[in-house]
C-alpha cells in the first residue's frame, strides 16, 4: 500500500528521518572556521583580508599569485605575492600606521578556511609584484568575529 503525505509527515522528526535526511540537517560547525592547523609549511590557494579594527567583510587579495604559510605552535608566518598597485598602497598605509589585519586563507590539500589574526602587515616590492608578510595566530570563528 503506498504511503500518503500525511503518513510520511507523521514519521518525520524536525529534520526528517528518511534516507538522505542527514543531508538536510544543519551541522553545528557549518559556519565555524577551523582552528587546528598542524605545524608545517603550506601553500596558499586563496587569501582574503580585512582590518582588525573596523572592517566587517573580508576582501579578496586582488592580483594574488602565490604564497605560503608556516605554522608552528599555533603561531603562523604567511607570505603572499600579488600585483595590484592600489592594494599595495592600502597595505603600505596599514604598515605605516601599524594597523593589524585578519586574513582568511585557504591552503592546498587542507579543508577549511583558516582565520589568522595578524600584526600589521609588512610590504616589500618583489620585481613586478608585491610581497605581503604577516605574523600572527590561527583563530577560531568566535575570536575572529570579536575582533571586527
Amino acid at each position: 500500500m503506498p504511503m500518503t503525505i500525511q503518513d510520511s509527515n507523521a514519521l518525520r522528526g524536525p529534520w526528517g528521518d528518511g534516507p538522505g535526511a542527514a543531508l538536510f540537517r544543519p551541522s553545528s560547525n557549518v559556519f565555524s572556521t577551523m582552528s587546528a592547523l598542524p605545524d608545517g609549511e603550506y601553500l596558499l590557494t586563496n587569501v582574503q583580508w580585512r582590518r582588525q579594527d573596523r572592517d566587517g567583510a573580508f576582501r579578496p587579495l586582488h592580483g594574488f599569485t602565490t604564497g605560503h604559510l608556516v605554522a608552528e605552535g599555533g603561531g603562523v608566518q604567511a607570505q603572499a605575492r600579488f600585483n595590484d598597485q592600489f592594494l599595495s598602497n592600502r597595505f603600505s598605509d596599514l604598515e605605516s600606521d601599524d594597523i593589524p589585519v585578519v586574513l582568511r586563507v585557504r591552503l592546498l590539500e587542507r579543508d577549511g578556511p583558516y582565520t589568522l589574526l595578524c600584526d600589521a602587515p609588512a610590504l616589500d616590492r618583489a620585481g613586478a609584484s608585491y610581497q605581503l608578510q604577516v605574523n600572527g595566530d590561527v583563530a577560531d570563528a568566535e575570536t575572529a568575529a570579536s575582533r571586527g
